[in-house]
């Protein structure tokens, strides 16, 4: 029913049956074995309240009056890992993706949940509305890219991240392939000069890069 509405689940049920399948002897169901329990609603709430902020609640120092610390905290710990570890199965509203690189280039793949459309932020400027996205960067460098996912015609959006670092572009690998040579060595007025101790020279390379250098004795 969840997906076939574009909806998400809480797992509530699923959170009761790991409950009881860990300790039975706490009675989440009330008298009338219809109703639930002050323990059946404290994990229904915490299961609520991980489903809509898609955080755990591991942790909170909220409980009813009834419920104590350990108790408190299993019934946290069993909401949190039935919820947060499956986003996907209960088709919870989400953003994220993994993404494969090769050397300047990297192909993303979209993981996200019961959402509408999707925005890819590579870091450098270039944008990409597809499912799964390729790009290939530039220049050299660490870039933030993001992905964002909305839906409800975008009133709802989530956002995830991750850094890619580029070592070197395409383009700079196939200049570097051309040998580095010395051409010639100037002093400050543009003389050519051999190399000196305790001078400020300046070595010119045939790929158009000077380096300037000072030898001291």
């Amino acid at each position: 029913m969840t997906f076939n509405n574009n909806a998400t689940c809480a797992p509530v049920g699923m959170a009761w049956k790991a409950s009881i399948a860990m300790d039975s002897t706490l009675n989440l169901y009330a008298s009338d074995n219809s109703h639930p329990s002050i323990y059946g609603s404290y994990l229904s709430a915490c299961t609520f309240y991980c489903t809509i902020f898609k955080k755990s609640c591991i942790g909170s120092t909220y409980w009813p009056n009834g419920i104590d610390s350990i108790t408190a905290l299993s019934l946290q710990t069993i909401a949190s890992n039935k919820v947060l570890d499956s986003l996907s199965a209960w088709n919870i509203f989400n953003a994220d993706f993994s993404f494969s690189q090769f050397n300047d280039s990297i192909s993303c793949t979209n993981l996200s949940t019961n959402y509408e459309s999707l925005v890819w932020d590579f870091g450098d400027g270039y944008f990409s509305f597809d499912e799964n996205a390729v790009h290939t960067y530039n220049a050299p460098g660490n870039y933030t890219m993001t992905l964002t996912s909305l839906t409800n015609d975008g009133c709802l959006l989530d956002s995830i991240f991750s850094i890619v670092t580029v070592a070197s572009t395409t383009a700079v690998e196939e200049d570097n392939r051309v040998t580095k040579k010395l051409i010639i060595i100037t002093d400050v007025l543009g003389r050519e000069v051999f190399p000196n101790s305790n001078q400020t020279l300046f070595y010119q390379f045939n790929d158009g890069t000077t380096e300037k250098k000072i030898v001291v004795d």
